[in-house]
């Protein structure tokens, strides 16, 4: 009898390690958000930030797009002091939001800055996803604000806003993170 047993459970392992093969294959790629070249410079004693994201989406993502749902997505950048014993200070925070939409009528793309309203139209996802990955000159702080001869740190990354999406989507995005991509957090010196 113990021969018979484990015979049937290495016939259910290999039954479950084989349907598993399959599912993995056939999973479709995730929706992926990473930080490039982040650094910043003073120009006119204001502290400006440049970087470039590189932003990939997928299933659900283009299907929810597509089907007229607006995508918000959020820059955040904080200017953090270094503690050597503590937690680090937060001397600011700040936020860029957009809005990427899809209209079929048209076939084109808008991209609205929430902070300053302008709207850009594209005839491509790729081209808007470009240009919204493309961080230039972004004030952070004013050099006046920071304490001389300190060190800090500048911190940014990029995430969907699943709070903006429609409540059925919103519950999704609670439990999945198909529907709440986001960067890692990238950091380097202020300077």
């Amino acid at each position: 009898m113990p021969f018979c047993r484990q015979c049937l459970l290495l016939l259910l392992g290999g039954l479950l390690a084989g349907a598993a093969v399959p599912a993995v294959a056939d999973e479709a790629p995730a929706t992926r958000i990473e930080i490039h070249n982040p650094h910043s410079r003073l120009v006119d004693g204001v502290w400006q930030v440049d970087a470039d994201i590189d932003i990939e989406l997928h299933d659900p993502l283009l299907e929810a797009l597509h089907s007229g749902v607006a995508l918000t997505f959020v820059i955040e950048f904080e200017v953090l002091r270094p503690r050597r014993l503590w937690f680090d200070e937060t001397v600011a925070e700040l936020e860029q939001r957009y809005r990427v939409s899809y209209h079929a009528l048209s076939r084109q793309y808008l991209l609205i800055n929430l902070n300053t309203r302008e709207v850009l139209t594209f005839y491509g996802l790729r081209a808007l996803l470009d240009r919204l990955g493309r961080v230039r000159q972004f004030p952070v702080i004013d050099n006046r604000l920071l304490e001389p001869e300190t060190h800090y740190d500048v911190a940014m990354r990029m995430r969907l806003d699943a709070d903006e999406l429609p409540l059925p989507l919103r519950l999704r995005a609670w439990t999945s993170s198909d529907w709440g991509p986001s960067s890692d957090w990238a950091r380097w010196p202020l300077r």
